[in-house]
């Protein structure tokens, strides 16, 4: 029993660390909502266990999603600028002929 309490401790350290990396290569090339989505539902996982590296985790993944909704909320702000330019350009271009 110990044995296989010990072998899904493992597995799951091994998953925790696959999680990180995904997070970590999502927040590099695209921080969007899949890496908010994946810091989340990787926290919820590792909030329901009590054993000390998955609490170092926790906060981890804690301060990582803080950082994603901080450059996702940036992004929300400067988004309606550029849409509002887009739009004026749109109105303001030269004509186009049938």
């Amino acid at each position: 029993m110990a044995e296989n309490a010990r072998l899904e401790q493992m597995q799951m350290k091994i998953n925790i660390e696959n999680v990180l990396k995904r997070v970590n290569d999502a927040k590099i090339k695209r921080p969007d909502g899949y890496c908010a989505t994946t810091a989340e539902k990787a926290l919820d996982v590792v909030s329901s266990k009590s054993d000390p590296y998955c609490q170092s985790v926790k906060d981890n993944l804690a301060a990582m999603l803080d950082e994603v909704n901080a450059i996702l909320n940036q992004d929300k702000v400067l988004k309606p600028k550029n849409d509002e330019n887009k739009e004026l350009d749109e109105l303001f271009a030269p004509k186009k002929k049938w």
